[in-house]
Order: structure tokens, then C-alpha cells, then sequence
């Protein structure tokens, strides 16, 4: 601003001048430092967006037009002797659930409840029930983008129901192609086969552990389906394939325009087992009409292959592969079944062995010479030897032979005692021989949950009592009760049957 001085020249005004420059200095700094730090955030944001959350929101960005559908691989079959199928596969449907497509906003809560209560509806099960899956997947590592099978081996009807309502439940549920396990047999050496069913938290562990261990080169998923006894886990690494997957590019409903590509499934390999269909079919029969529990065994003494391994009661392995209210009605009435048919009792299931022990006895004294064929020893319908050990029956003169055909205690309780009358001799070498036949231990059959049994012995028994001095002891009478196969003789089934097939194939 000017002013005119006296002298007629004019005059800044110097407060005014001054302060000016300062001020706009002051708001260009200003202005500068909110503009440095817009771009600060901006920066930040676009690297929060794109560095620390770059592969989730790509995820999520090819997930919105992309969709993986898994392509299972066929189990593998397995047959028996014969060629017969005893285990297959068929197509089924699945419901899946995509967690991520779930609206998960807190605004979208309520819809996110309407979709899966929807869902509950359809499938005749529980909102819960979805969510207890749901979670279960993620605690055995499936991430948001997987899709999540909540319900198997859905009926046509049910499925037809949830197209139907597509565009009501969204994007999120996925009806998949799905195999379930078949048994064509039906309850036809259940306990041989074994069934099928998803991996457990404790399956992934152990798979994690024999990965790092190097036992084993195949990875679990989440969501894969694994053997869970019988043939079907012993052998589960060669059965199971190798899954492949279908890549569509659908629309905003989830609709497949069309199909990007995909990777092929690998079938698992067939496996044929040494059992016939025919005798095992004969032996289970056989073990029904009995009406008491038991097994069967049956070898060729000549290859030492399995031809019949029966157990009784039995069950029927699709039951594993039932809609879920009818495998709850079905499981329920087999757990409650006081006679146990889950029980495998031809392999897993030890027993006293009574009189056929009696081969082993036999072999026991011929070996060492205490007896020949034409030793005979006289039957009066038991022994005494401190108290009175009895017969079933009268037998009269015995040779070794009569002894066997009519099973008569008596004639092993004198060849136990020419084994010798100290614990050193005697049972300890009756317990040797009965070891060489394969007692006291697995035979090694490709079944899991195989028992070894047991041969005791006068060590084995001061070692088990060695805080009770006064059970320690190996009594003669122990000697009388482990020849013919009583006392604290256990043996399996499987085990004597192969005892019977080493006699019969000259000791084989």
C-alpha cells in the first residue's frame, strides 16, 4: 500500500510488506507437508494393499471369476482270488461350501445366517452342524478359498432342491461330483476290507510327521478320504489316487461360462487278495448258524496264502458311506451290539488256544525224544499233582496219535513233564518250540491291529510279578495248564491256523 509523505514522495507501508512473504511462506510449508503426507498414506495403503495383502485380494479377485472344481480319483478296486470285486467306487453328489463367497460382513451377517440356515433346511440338518464342519475344516488346514464338503452321498432329490434355490443361497454352495467307496459284497469279509472315511487332526499330524521323517512322499489334505483299517489302510498309499481338478470361468452367479482347463486324475491301483469269495462266504455262514461269536482260519499249507479269515458277528461296511440320519441310526445299533462286531477277533482278538496247543506239546516232546508215536501213557480221567487236574474223558492206554485224534489232556500232561521238572527245562523249552511255530509274536499277515498273543514262561512270569514275590514262582501246575494250551497261553486265531499249516506242510 502508498502513501503520499509531505515532501510529495511516496512511502511503503513496511508492517503490511513485511509480514506478507512470511505468511504465505508459512502456508506454502503447510501445504507441502499435508500434501507429503497424503502421498505417505497413499503409499502405505497401496503397499498394505498390494505387498502384505497382494495374494489374498488376487486370490479373491480370480475366485470371483474363476472356479477349481476337484475331480476325484477312483479308489482302487480290490479283488479277490478269483477276480471277484470286492470293493469298487460309484459317483455320488456333495454339497460344498466356498467360506470365503459367505457374505461375512458385520452388515452381511444377517444374510450370511439366512444363507446357511437355507442351506440347513435343504440338507435336513442343523445350522450348527455346517458350522461345526465349516470350522473343522479350517483346524485341519483348509483355507477360505476351499471348498468345504458338508454334506456326502446327497440324494438326487435334495440336489435338485438346492439348484433350484441357487440364486437364493449364492455363489458359496457348490454341488460337486463326488465317489464314494462301494462294497459289493456287503458285509462279505468286512473285517478283512476295512471301509474308508476323511482324515482326522491326528492323520494329519502323523502324515506331517512320517513326511518329515521321510517315510512317506504322499501329502494328506484336508479333505482327502483315507483307509481306515483293514486292507483298506494297510495298503491306503497304492489304493488311494491322485485327485485332479476342472478350472471354470463363471459368471457373478457362479454359473460356468466355460472350461479353462484341468488336470487329470490318477486311479489307484487294483489290488487282488488271496481270499476266496466262495469258502469265505462258506465260513461266515458257517460261524452265523452257530449263533455264538468266534472266527475262522483257513491256509494253503502249501504257499502259506490266506483263504478264509472270518470273524462273527460281522457288519456291513457301506454303513461308513450312508447319509448322515441314517448312518447315526445304523452306527448307533452296531456300537450297542453287546456281541462287539467291530471286534476282528481272527487277528486282533487273542484267545486261550485249548487243545490245539497240543500239536505244539507234541512237537515239543518228539523233538527233544522224551516221546515217540508209540509212547503211551494211561488215561483215567486226569492226574494228580498237588490237586487233581482232569480229563474231558476216560481214554484208558494212549499212544501219541490216539492222543491226538481223541484230545486227551492226560497223555500232555505227562509229555509236558518228561520235558523236565525245572523251570529252566521244562516250560522253557516248551515255551522255545512253541516261539519256532510262530507263537508270541505277528505272523506279519498285511493287516493292521494284528495281536501277538503270548507264550508265557517262568521268566516272563517273575518279570510280570516282581512286586509279588509270592506269584513269581513257576509252579508244575503251570507247566500241566500251558500244555494243553490253558493257563496264560494266548494265541490268535490266524496264529493256529498257521501252526496247523507248518504241521501239514512237513514244518514249513
Amino acid at each position: 500500500m502508498v502513501h503520499a509523505s509531505p515532501a510529495g514522495k511516496p512511502k511503503l507501508d513496511s508492517g503490511w510488506n513485511i509480514q506478507q512473504p512470511r505468511r504465505l511462506h508459512r502456508r506454502v510449508w503447510m501445504v507441502m507437508v499435508v500434501l507429503f503426507l497424503c502421498f505417505v498414506g497413499l503409499f502405505a495403503r497401496l503397499w498394505f494393499l498390494q505387498v502384505v495383502h497382494g495374494e489374498d485380494y488376487l486370490a479373491q479377485a480370480q475366485h470371483n471369476r474363476m472356479r477349481k472344481v476337484p475331480l476325484p480319483a477312483p479308489r482302487g478296486l480290490i479283488l479277490d482270488r478269483n477276480g471277484k470285486v470286492l470293493a469298487t467306487s460309484k459317483a455320488s453328489h456333495s454339497v460344498a461350501v466356498v467360506p470365503a463367497a459367505l457374505p461375512s460382513a458385520k452388515s452381511e451377517s444377517a444374510q450370511r445366517g439366512k444363507v446357511l440356515s437355507s442351506l440347513a433346511f435343504l440338507l435336513d440338518v442343523t445350522t450348527k452342524d455346517i458350522q461345526d464342519k465349516l470350522d473343522d475344516a479350517h483346524d485341519r488346514g483348509a483355507n477360505s478359498y476351499d471348498p468345504v464338503r458338508i454334506a456326502l452321498n446327497v440324494p438326487l432329490a435334495t440336489i435338485v432342491h438346492i439348484e433350484e434355490n441357487k440364486s437364493r443361497l449364492g455363489p458359496a454352495i457348490l454341488i460337486t461330483n463326488d465317489l464314494q467307496r462301494n462294497y459289493p459284497q456287503g458285509s462279505l469279509a468286512a473285517h478283512v476290507m476295512g471301509h474308508v472315511g476323511l482324515v482326522t487332526q491326528d492323520d494329519l499330524k502323523r502324515n506331517r510327521a512320517a513326511l518329515q521323517e521321510e517315510t512317506s512322499t504322499y501329502r494328506l489334505g484336508f479333505d482327502d478320504k483315507i483307509g481306515k483299517n483293514g486292507i483298506e489302510r494297510y495298503y491306503d498309499n497304492i489304493l488311494r489316487g491322485v485327485d485332479g481338478s476342472a478350472l471354470y470361468e463363471v459368471d457373478a452367479h457362479s454359473r460356468p461360462i466355460r472350461r479353462m482347463g484341468e488336470v487329470a486324475e490318477k486311479p489307484g491301483a487294483t489290488l487282488q487278495l488271496s481270499i476266496d469269495s466262495k469258502l469265505q462266504a462258506a465260513a461266515e455262514k458257517a460261524l452265523a448258524n452257530s449263533g455264538h461269536t468266534g472266527a475262522a482260519v483257513a491256509i494253503d499249507p502249501r504257499t502259506g496264502e490266506v483263504l478264509v479269515l472270518a470273524s462273527y458277528p460281522t457288519y456291513n461296511p457301506n454303513v461308513f458311506t450312508l447319509p448322515r440320519k441314517q448312518f447315526n441310526l445304523a452306527y448307533r445299533e452296531l456300537a450297542n451290539n453287546k456281541k462287539h462286531p467291530f471286534i476282528d477277533r481272527a487277528v486282533g482278538s487273542r484267545f486261550p488256544p485249548g487243545s490245539t496247543f497240543k500239536m505244539v506239546t507234541a512237537a515239543a516232546a518228539l523233538q527233544k525224544g522224551v516221546v515217540t508215536p508209540n509212547t503211551t501213557f494211561d488215561c483215567i480221567g486226569g492226574m494228580r499233582l498237588g490237586r487233581f487236574f482232569g480229563c474231558w474223558g476216560v481214554h484208558g492206554n494212549e499212544n501219541l496219535v490216539g492222543a491226538l485224534k481223541d484230545s486227551c489232556d492226560v497223555y500232555f500232561y505227562n509229555a509236558a513233564l518228561r520235558l523236565g521238572d525245572s523251570e529252566s527245562t521244562g516250560p522253557t523249552y516248551l515255551a522255545q518250540i512253541a516261539r519256532q511255530f510262530g507263537l508270541g509274536s505277528d505272523t506279519g499277515i498285511d493287516l493292521p491291529g494284528e495281536s501277538a498273543g503270548l507264550i508265557p514262561d517262568p521268566a516272563w512270569r517273575k518279570r510280570i510279578n516282581a512286586d509279588r514275590p509270592d506269584m513269581a514262582h513257576w509252579y508244575p501246575g503251570n507247566t500241566l495248564n500251558m500244555a494243553i494250551g490253558q493257563g496264560d497261553v494266548l494265541a490268535t486265531p490266524l496264529q493256529m491256523a498257521n501252526v496247523t499249516a507248518t504241521v501239514a506242510n512237513g514244518g514249513t
